[in-house]
């Protein structure tokens, strides 16, 4: 989300890029970077990832929306609103 991939960087098979990153270098598989510049902050476990893929493991972002906790305010001025996009406002 709101991530910055500059023009011709590759990111590799099974890389996590963090929230907000600035990335303007190739990026290796399994690698999770982060942050502005980002940087290889870890690796992924490379047979975690081959079990998941042979599984058919899919990540969907759009597939689930996000619980979130909003000010009373802001719920009772937009509470149908907010009920349409899905958000709990319990």
């Amino acid at each position: 989300m709101r991530a910055m991939i500059a023009p011709g960087v590759r990111i590799g098979e099974g890389a996590i890029i963090g929230m907000g990153s600035v990335v303007i270098q190739d990026v290796p598989p399994l690698a999770i970077v982060a942050g502005n510049p980002a940087e290889v902050l870890t690796y992924r476990s490379k047979a975690e990832f081959d079990r998941a893929k042979a599984a058919g493991a899919e990540i969907d972002p759009y597939q689930e929306i996000p619980l979130l906790k909003v000010p009373p305010m802001t719920k009772r001025k937009f509470k149908n609103e907010l009920a349409q996009l899905g958000f709990d406002l319990s």
